[in-house]
């Protein structure tokens, strides 16, 4: 085990930490969420992310995003997290892609084992839903919204998103905001849940999703095990 990941095994064991360091991480959005949930993965071990995202920093994102300084505003999110990430690792392959990741040719995502729902809008969360069911991968999800959250792994053939927001346009973001504490708070609960996976722990929210009030500490479990065809 190489002395940058050791502090990790003593919850880790090593066997998950082979499946995580062999893992190809597609991460879609790098706003609050999603910069956390990028850095964490190299932290924990990951070798390889593809970062996808179109937009640029502005002033607005420094409040909350992890990359995000005076010298970024203007920089292509990708371009900046891609270099950062290098400098936590410099063995680390990782591919920056400046698009909306609903618009990728499908080998791209041939190639990915899990993918990481960091986006800020209700249809495209749905769409990369189906879009995780259609190439079989697994769905790390995640969304924030003021002093709330949300969290869970979602494996192909079941429809979570689509049974909790059904034909919702908007979220909590919309008129809560994102102060600065929610985005790393969720992002590392994502993290969490995504290597209970790894490790097969009956305790991870997997085809379900966790509801998390930070302000009131309520952490609630919806049950839902989602499938709306009832297939699974």
């Amino acid at each position: 085990m190489k002395p940058r990941y050791e502090k990790n095994v003593g919850v880790i064991d090593e066997q998950t930490m082979k499946i995580l360091m062999n893992q190809t991480i597609l991460v879609a959005g790098l706003g609050g969420l999603g910069g956390h949930v990028a850095e964490g993965l190299v932290r924990l071990g990951v070798s390889k992310i593809l970062l996808v995202d179109v937009d640029r920093y502005e002033t607005s994102n420094l409040n909350r995003q992890v990359f995000c300084d005076e010298a970024a505003i203007g920089q292509f999110k990708v371009d900046v997290v891609k270099e950062r990430l290098k400098q936590i690792n410099p063995e680390l392959f990782v591919q920056g892609i400046k698009a909306d990741v609903l618009s990728l040719e499908s080998s791209i995502y041939a190639g990915v084992d899990v993918m990481v729902d960091a986006l800020d809008d209700i249809p495209s969360k749905l769409q990369l839903e189906s879009l995780a069911d259609q190439h079989q991968k697994v769905l790390l999800h995640g969304a924030i919204g003021g002093w709330y959250g949300q969290v869970g792994v979602i494996e192909p053939g079941y429809h979570v998103l689509k049974t909790i927001y059904g034909d919702a346009k908007e979220g909590l973001e919309k008129t809560y905001l994102n102060p600065t504490f929610t985005p790393g708070i969720i992002a590392y609960i994502m993290l969490a849940e995504m290597v209970k996976y790894w490790m097969g722990d009956k305790h991870c929210v997997l085809n379900d999703v966790l509801w998390i009030d930070v302000h009131n500490h309520v952490y609630e479990r919806f049950g839902l095990r989602g499938d709306n065809d009832g297939s699974r």
